[in-house]
C-alpha cells in the first residue's frame, strides 16, 4: 500500500495534525469524474492511525490536555469551510457525517458512541 506520510516516533502532535490539513481542506475541494456526473455524491476521506500500542494513536485522535485533537480540528475546520463555501454560494448545501473507529484485538469499537467497553 502506498502511504502519502508516515510520521517518525517522537514526533509532536500538533506537527502531525498541522500535516493532515490539507487532507482535511480537501473533503469540500474534491472534483472527480464521480462528483461532476452526480454532485450528490460524497466525497470521502480516510484518516489512518495506526502503530504498535503506547505509540499515541488514540492521544492523536482523541487528544488530552495538552495536545489537540486530530477530530475536533477536523470538525472544526471542515464546518468553518462549509460555512464560508454557503455564504458564498447559498445555493451549496453540505452534509458533514464523522465516522471515529477503533479496531482492537479484532473488535471494532466506535468512539463517538456514549458506550463504556
Amino acid at each position: 500500500f502506498p502511504f502519502t506520510k508516515v510520521f517518525p516516533g517522537g514526533c509532536e502532535q500538533s506537527s502531525v495534525v498541522n500535516e493532515l490539513v490539507p487532507f482535511i481542506d480537501n473533503v469540500l475541494n474534491q472534483k472527480s469524474a464521480a462528483t461532476e456526473q452526480h454532485p450528490q455524491k460524497n466525497n470521502n476521506t480516510l484518516i489512518f492511525s495506526w502503530g504498535q500500542t503506547g505509540s499515541g494513536k488514540t492521544t492523536l485522535i482523541s487528544g488530552d490536555d495538552n495536545n489537540p485533537s486530530l477530530v475536533a480540528a477536523a470538525a472544526a475546520r471542515l464546518l468553518q469551510q462549509s460555512q464560508q463555501k454557503t455564504d458564498e454560494h447559498p445555493h451549496l448545501n453540505y452534509k458533514l457525517t464523522f465516522s471515529v473507529v477503533e479496531v482492537y484485538n479484532e473488535q471494532v469499537y466506535d468512539l463517538l458512541a456514549n458506550k463504556e467497553r
